[in-house]
């Protein structure tokens, strides 16, 4: 894909969910919606190591471009 064009639909698929969630981060409840997973399952994922999350004292969040961007690898839009 090109480059500048990845950009465009990284930057449009960020503000979708930043409007969405009125905020530019997500936590696991955003993510159980986002991505149709229990909580068990999002808790998993957050601890791999690919995953861009991080932890705000007891807290677990991810930055929504960060997701959007790592999503986007995983589905092979990205490589």
């Amino acid at each position: 894909m090109d480059t500048s064009l990845a950009a465009i639909l990284i930057e449009k698929e960020a503000e979708r969910y930043a409007t969405k969630y009125n905020k530019d981060f997500l936590d696991i409840k955003d993510l159980q919606e986002l991505m149709g997973l229990g909580r068990e399952n999002i808790t998993a994922l957050i601890q791999r190591e690919d995953f861009p999350s991080i932890q705000q004292n007891r807290r677990w969040i991810v930055g929504i471009m960060e997701f959007v961007v790592w999503r986007m690898r995983e589905g092979g839009i990205l490589k």
